[in-house]
């Protein structure tokens, strides 16, 4: 179920009209997020408080809401600058997910046209590509940011509401944690290193097989701790502890 929404501002008098397959996610989004339309402008200047939403219809599917949109902007005045639509409609809803016809259909829709080297503009550097700023531009710029408030500052909940379309997303950082390889998988890793550059076959190792043996010799006996071996070989001390505690050059 698709929805028809309407929003009034009555500091303006002047009316949006939008659709949505999710009426509350799409209101969080017009109130926390700024772009640069007039709608996200608007709520800007005048806050949330001066607006108005109404549900005025509703849709079984994306097409027939696009086509209500179209109507509604059309009847109601609501295109700029009588309102706050910028275009007449019809042009997709916010969130939706096409179906594999209808990718298929985009696709062949791009078929032939100038895409990559096809393209005029393919190679060729940008207009601003190699030219700097003058003084006078750069002054400017300076003074037409001067005195901006930023449009999250004092507002709360505005990380919050960020966050929730994150989730499901994994840290590049966290990995899986708890995960566990099973011997199977260990075997084809195994079986996949060799012929690897191990040790000092390395291009980048920085000791030979004879300076490991060495290292651990010393670190055993008790006569160097490893941040004196990480100086007398030049080395940082994460790698003398990885060393001596067999985590790498683990062939040795």
């Amino acid at each position: 179920m698709y929805i028809v929404y309407r929003m009034y501002c009555e500091a303006n008098k002047k009316s949006y009209i939008g659709i949505t397959d999710s009426f509350k996610r799409r209101m969080a989004v017009h109130w926390n997020t700024f772009t640069n339309t007039v709608l996200s402008r608007t709520i800007k200047k005048y806050g949330k408080e001066s607006f108005k939403v109404y549900k005025i219809d509703n849709a079984e599917d994306c097409i027939e809401a696009c086509d209500k949109e179209k109507l509604y902007i059309a009847s109601l005045n609501t295109k700029v600058p009588n309102g706050m639509n910028m275009t007449d409609g019809g042009e997709g809803i916010f969130g939706l997910k096409h179906s594999d016809k209808t990718r298929r259909q985009m696709s062949d829709s791009h078929k032939g046209k100038a895409i990559g080297d096809k393209n005029p503009m393919y190679g060729k550097p940008g207009s601003m590509l190699g030219k700097k700023w003058t003084e006078e531009q750069r002054r400017k710029l300076s003074e037409s940011c001067k005195g901006r408030i930023p449009w999250n500052k004092g507002k709360k909940g505005v990380q919050k509401g960020w966050n929730k379309g994150l989730k499901g997303i994994p840290s590049p950082k966290k990995g899986k944690p708890g995960k566990k390889w099973t011997e199977e998988t260990r075997k084809k890793m195994e079986i996949s290193r060799v012929g690897c550059s191990l040790g000092c076959k390395n291009a980048s190792a920085k000791f030979v097989e004879l300076d490991i043996i060495e290292i651990r010799k010393i670190y055993d006996s008790g006569k160097m701790n490893q941040r004196e071996l990480a100086k007398k070989f030049n080395v940082t001390e994460p790698n003398i502890h990885c060393i001596v505690r067999r985590k790498t050059w683990t062939h040795i």
